[in-house]
């Protein structure tokens, strides 16, 4: 999946189901590919929503020019629906 940032793009692959499966034993990977420059795009924030609540930032960095690939493993603490995403915003 790829979401436009003008000359640039954030890369993603697609998050696989992870139901009925014991909390402690989950870890999703939401590691994203970043191509292009900054001009649309200089924050990644990675963000976790429960069961349809408000929008919880569990990282927040710098897009760099001299990095492509951004990192971020999230485990659950407890049992629920949950809605992950990455979003790209310019600071300033």
């Amino acid at each position: 999946m790829t979401h436009g940032l003008g000359a640039g793009a954030i890369k993603f692959g697609a998050l696989q189901s992870v139901e009925n499966k014991v909390i402690g034993d989950i870890i999703i990977k939401m590691d994203i590919d970043v191509s292009g420059d900054d001009s649309e795009a200089s924050v990644i924030n990675f963000e976790v929503q429960k069961d349809g609540g408000v929008d919880e930032v569990i990282k927040s960095q710098t897009i760099s020019s001299t990095q492509t690939r951004y990192y971020k493993k999230w485990r659950p603490k407890e049992a629920g629906k949950y809605k992950l995403k990455v979003q790209g915003f310019k600071d300033g």
